[in-house]
């Protein structure tokens, strides 16, 4: 009977690390003209969500906005208690949803790094808090 409480115990200690989770920006912090979204799964598999403005026309009355959108897929493990990822795609072609926007900036930033406590993914540099909802 102990190895069975042994491996119930192993699978829900692993189980609650690799616990789904969810972040998301503000408008508080991205002004409304960004928004970022990360979606650990359980099974190993994540999915970033990038929203970015671009105006597209200036005149008298303001500026005209546009929305452009990316969806990067990857994956995602804990090792010694950090995150690991790795996305599909190149870092430029991550990257490339800036060009030509007034965030072109943020390209100099990591795509995603996360603070110790795990409760902040950071996309880009801006902090993106853990939520329990998508």
């Amino acid at each position: 009977m102990k190895p069975l409480v042994i491996i119930l115990m192993f699978f829900i200690s692993c189980k609650s690390i690799l616990s789904e989770r969810h972040y998301n920006s503000t408008d508080e912090v991205t002004g409304g003209f960004n928004n970022f979204t990360l979606d650990l799964h359980t099974d190993g598999t994540l999915i970033l969500k990038i929203e970015t403005s671009v105006a597209t026309d200036v005149n008298e009355t303001g500026s005209n906005w546009e929305k452009k959108q990316k969806k990067i897929e990857g994956n995602w493990n804990i090792k010694d208690e950090k995150i690991e990822y790795s996305l599909k795609g190149s870092k430029s072609s991550i990257d490339s949803i800036f060009f030509d926007t007034d965030f072109y900036a943020l390209i100099k930033n990591p795509i995603l790094s996360f603070s110790a406590q795990l409760d902040t993914a950071y996309i880009y540099g801006i902090p993106c808090s853990m939520s329990n909802n998508k």
